[in-house]
Formats: C-alpha cells, sequence, structure tokens
C-alpha cells in the first residue's frame, strides 16, 4: 500500500476540493494512507474524512510548496492539483525536477482558465504550459483536456472523470420518473469570475422579462435572487420542479453537471470548454443557448415551457461511483512502475 499526499493551497467548499476528497476515497478503499496538505492555518473540513491526515502550513503557496519539498520524499506518490499553481513560484517547478519520479499533476480545468486575465494570465499561461510539458505523469478529468494544448501529444495523461457519488445505492431517492414543466431556474455553484457572474446578472433580467423565477445557490444574498449554498443539491434536484442553469466560462468535469444529469432534470446549458459535452451526450433533457445572444437566451427559456420525463440514471451514477472511479487503477499501474 501507498502513502500519497495531494497538495492543494487555499482549499475552499467546491467542486476541486470535492473530487480530492472523492479521489481519497476512492484510494482508501485500497489501503493507502493519503495526506491533504493546504494554506493559511484552514482547519480540515467536516467532509473530509477521519482517514485523512490534515496539513495546513504557511500564509501562501510559496510555504506549502517549501514544506513539502522537504518532506515529499516520506510518500509514494504526490498530487499537484491544478496547473495555476505552478506558476506562481520557482518551487512548483523545483518540486517537478527533484520529485519527478513520484510528482503527477492531476489537473481538472480547461486551459481556458488562464484567460480574461490579460498579461498576467498570458505570462501564467507561458509558465504553466512549459511545467505541464515538462511533467513525467498528469491525470485530467475529460478528454476534452487531454486532447487541448499543452496536454495533447503527451505520452503519459490519463483520463479519469469524477467520482462524484460515494455509493450505487440510497445517492437518489426512490421516486421513479416524473413528469413536470419547470417552475423556475436554479444556477448552484461558486459566485465567481469562472461561473460567468456578468452573464449571470443578464440571465436574471432576462428571466423576469420572460417570466420565470431564477434563483442562484451561490452563498451570497446580496442580490434579491441569490440564496446560500444548498445542503445537499442533489436532494434539491430530485424533489423541486426545476431546471439547471450551466453558464461556465471553463470547466474540467463539472460535478453539478453529474449531479444534475443523474437526477435526470432539465438542463439549461451554454458551450463551455471543458467536459461538459461528455456529461451531456445523449441527453434528452439539454436545452442549450449561446451566451452571446440574447434571442437565443430566451428561446431557450421558451423550450422550457413544456413536459419533460425526469428519470433517475442510475447506471450513470454508477459509472461515477467512488468504488468504481478508475483513479484506484491508476495509482495501481504507477505503483507497479516504480
Amino acid at each position: 500500500m501507498a502513502s500519497i499526499l495531494f497538495i492543494h493551497p487555499a482549499w475552499q467548499v467546491g467542486g476541486v476540493e470535492r473530487t480530492n476528497i472523492q479521489w481519497a476515497k476512492a484510494l482508501l478503499l485500497d489501503g493507502h494512507s493519503i495526506t491533504f496538505a493546504t494554506t493559511h492555518g484552514i482547519e480540515k473540513p467536516a467532509d473530509v474524512p477521519q482517514e485523512i491526515s490534515w496539513v495546513s502550513v504557511g500564509r501562501d503557496s510559496f510555504a506549502l510548496f517549501r514544506k513539502m519539498i522537504s518532506f515529499s520524499w516520506n510518500f509514494d506518490i504526490t498530487f499537484v492539483c491544478q496547473s495555476y499553481l505552478l506558476p506562481r513560484l520557482i518551487a512548483g517547478q523545483m518540486l517537478n525536477l527533484r520529485f519527478a519520479k513520484n510528482v503527477i499533476l492531476a489537473e481538472r480545468n480547461a486551459f481556458e482558465q488562464y484567460n480574461g486575465y490579460g498579461l498576467k494570465g498570458a505570462v501564467r499561461s507561458l509558465i504553466a504550459a512549459a511545467q505541464i510539458r515538462s511533467m513525467r505523469h498528469v491525470v485530467v478529468n475529460s478528454e476534452y483536456i487531454r486532447n487541448q494544448y499543452p496536454f495533447s501529444g503527451k505520452r503519459d495523461v490519463k483520463v479519469v472523470q469524477n467520482p462524484r457519488f460515494d455509493n450505487e445505492h440510497d445517492v437518489l431517492p426512490d421516486i421513479g420518473d416524473r413528469l413536470y414543466e419547470p417552475e423556475r431556474v436554479v444556477f448552484i455553484g461558486r459566485w465567481d469570475e469562472q461561473k460567468d457572474t456578468e452573464f449571470l446578472l443578464k440571465f436574471d433580467g432576462l428571466c423576469r422579462k420572460s417570466g420565470w423565477d431564477f434563483l442562484a445557490f451561490c452563498g451570497r444574498t446580496d442580490l434579491p435572487f441569490q440564496r446560500n449554498f444548498l445542503q445537499d443539491p442533489l436532494q434539491y434536484m430530485a424533489s423541486e420542479k426545476i431546471a439547471l442553469l450551466f453558464c461556465s466560462k471553463f470547466e474540467g468535469y463539472p460535478n453539478m453537471l453529474v449531479e444534475a444529469r443523474a437526477a435526470g432534470i432539465p438542463i439549461l446549458a451554454a458551450h463551455c470548454p471543458g467536459g461538459s459535452r461528455e456529461i451531456l451526450a445523449g441527453y434528452d433533457n439539454t436545452v442549450e443557448f449561446s451566451k452571446q445572444n440574447d434571442a437565443s437566451v430566451v428561446e431557450a427559456l421558451c423550450k422550457l415551457r413544456k413536459t419533460f420525463r425526469v428519470r433517475p440514471d442510475r447506471d450513470f451514477v454508477a459509472k461515477h461511483c467512488v468504488q468504481n472511479s478508475e483513479i484506484r487503477g491508476y495509482v495501481s499501474s504507477y505503483l507497479r512502475s516504480l
């Protein structure tokens, strides 16, 4: 069995951190020991399993990488979570070069994450691309990322889709098929640039003009349509008559879409670089639109005014279950190759 370290500065509540937890749960099934390392003195969150060790150092990424460099040799595998952490400091490249044989980049966002930040983003993207190309082992969570620069052409890039669910049973309430016309459109996620807050503000206005109720469960309550985060989004999806809005600027393999498809609810989806098309492929309850065209948004809202057949997808849940996650086989194969 192996000792495995996950490096993820500035731990938050959200998608990538949730994927770290789910990966760890999958690896715990095989008897591996897991340690999470983060920054800013963040205490161990309640949703991190007790079996996982927790280290929080310093106030920034430099302190974390300096600490990890000093004792990373104690771990059989080190996952560096997210490429955007690497360009911040030379220590990221030092870690890569010093421990290249046991360092794996775990990238969960499309490389478009560097767009929209002017010169700073351009410089960081160049540094990150060089570091990614130099790393021997990379795990991504969608075919889209594997096929885009700088991941395309690398020999050892493994796709591991997010293991969103803990088990195949008791994930969704036993409610069977439902027939309903959505009563409101709902956004679930952080209120940040990645989720396109500018569009969310515009969407609220278009909803009101079209006679739709819109709610954003985003952890803020500054605006009339904003609400705090949901405690159990999947339960909410499975019990309410809603359509989910998906409008991110970039993603990896968005957990919220995985949950929405598992619940079988209607999804109002804009084009997004990342794995969203892989999740929605063959899904009948998808209504697509263009964020750049208000008429397209209004037309999509009109298409929601019909009766949808809403059915929980148990096979989809099983595919995205911890016990069936491909990260288990990947780590086993990796360890055999050492």
